[in-house]
């Protein structure tokens, strides 16, 4: 089977491995797309804290199932489904009180021997594999990963419907964050960037947006939010955006961090301290947020497509990573055809 495989850091090839073999409780998948994740270019940029070359780059995918283990009971061949892309060890602490996300020994798609998405054929155990509601398509079944992302951080933030919440930096990541904090009933969810597109994109999902370069967020929101906003989602890496996300949020109010910051930052403990802020990290999701997020796409399938703007081959990886690395180009969710 054809991959797209990082060599190096800042070089991906098609190469071929052997189409993988499957356990009694695994399924093989045919990938129909895969989508390119800000991990993916942090990992191809040589950034990323344990995705690193040389690997199969890749974790979320949408696609066919073409062969099941002999002990598979639900999912069937012919299938179209998609992948939560981890594997837990299903024993420690964690893993039996629900947080299998918290896993010591978790290993995620592309790393720890388990191959990528960016691939003809995935394998997958059944536990981790959802099938596509019918009136979902490839391209938007590709989103239920990076939007289990926003669902679980708006869920481990407790967000209430009655709140006042704002999101920082409109990647897929933070639109999708913003989808799921409106999904809990949140009328009014602002999203600020330097990126027009993306804003505007976000602003075509009922998401108000501030350009940072252009506005000050204080001043736009004041009459909303007075006393500061109840929730911060931060899913940029910028240094600065951390403490800008102190000054948002109300006393009391709470901070979730979604992006993976790779060093260490400086941090106002003093605005903590004497405001009472709770700041809270959100690590990737579990079944209740892949299932969560299955439920939005299929309520909102047609509006969210519009974050899905490129398609492009294996390839054209390296292409794709240089695109996404400009904050300024119109790119939001790049799709790899397989």
């Amino acid at each position: 089977m054809k991959t797209g495989f990082l060599q190096r850091q800042g070089f991906v090839r098609v190469k071929e491995f052997e189409t993988p073999s499957i356990g009694r409780e695994e399924v093989l998948i045919k990938v129909v797309v895969a989508g390119v994740c800000g991990s993916d270019v942090h990992a191809y940029h040589g950034t990323h804290p344990f995705r690193r070359a040389p690997m199969i780059l890749g974790h979320e995918v949408a696609g066919e199932v073409v062969s099941i283990g002999s002990q598979v009971k639900k999912i069937k061949v012919g299938d179209r489904v998609t992948v939560e892309p981890q594997k837990n060890c299903g024993t420690c602490s964690y893993c039996r009180n629900g947080e299998y996300n918290l896993c010591k020994t978790k290993v995620m798609a592309g790393v720890g021997g388990w191959l990528g998405t960016f691939a003809e054929y995935f394998v997958a155990p059944e536990q981790r594999v959802y099938t596509l509601p019918s009136s979902i398509s490839y391209d938007i079944g590709v989103l239920a990963e990076p939007l289990a992302v926003g669902v679980h951080a708006a869920r481990i933030g407790n967000v209430q419907k009655h709140e006042k919440a704002i999101v920082l930096g409109t990647g897929p990541i933070g639109i999708l964050s913003a989808v799921a904090i409106q999904s809990m009933g949140v009328e009014n969810v602002f999203c600020t960037d330097i990126n027009d597109f993306r804003l505007k994109t976000a602003n075509s999902l009922g998401i108000k947006t501030i350009n940072v370069e252009k506005e000050s967020i204080e001043i736009k929101t004041y009459s909303y939010a007075p006393d500061g906003f109840d929730i911060a989602i931060v899913s940029v890496t910028s240094p600065a955006v951390i403490n800008q996300a102190l000054q948002l949020v109300r006393r009391g109010g709470r901070v979730i961090i979604v992006s993976v910051f790779t060093s260490d930052i400086p941090i106002n403990m003093g605005t903590i301290q004497a405001n009472e802020i709770e700041i809270k990290g959100s690590n990737v999701y579990t079944s209740e947020d892949f299932n969560q997020s299955l439920r939005i796409l299929t309520e909102r399938a047609q509006d969210l497509e519009y974050i899905v703007t490129h398609h492009m081959k294996l390839n054209e990886i390296n292409e794709a990573m240089q695109e996404l690395n400009n904050p300024k180009n119109q790119a939001l969710k790049i799709i790899i055809d397989l």
